[in-house]
């Protein structure tokens, strides 16, 4: 399932609060709650918007967890999204 990073994502960049965040790209905040509860679809347009004010492209915004009928393939190319956050994480913590 793929999922976005947000929340911290708009942490890491400094914003104090979810109002500062959305007043900075023009966004109400119940659309912000909404893309926190995992929407189906987002638009281009918003994409675009979202990774211009976090400074980071899409494949850090969007995550890749698989479900379980998906854990069973191991040699799937999107396992290698797995892959690089876990070596993400591991140079952040160094």
């Amino acid at each position: 399932m793929i999922s976005l990073n947000l929340e911290k994502l708009v942490k890491l960049r400094g914003y104090s609060n979810v109002l500062e965040f959305t007043r900075a790209i023009g966004m109400h905040p119940s659309r912000y709650r909404v893309l926190m509860n995992n929407p189906k679809t987002i638009s281009y347009k918003l994409l675009d918007r979202l990774c211009w004010e976090l400074r980071c492209t899409p494949n850090e915004l969007l995550e890749w967890e698989p479900d379980a009928h998906q854990a069973k393939d191991e040699n799937h190319p999107l396992r290698q999204l797995i892959a690089t956050r876990e070596l993400r994480k591991l140079q952040q913590a160094v």
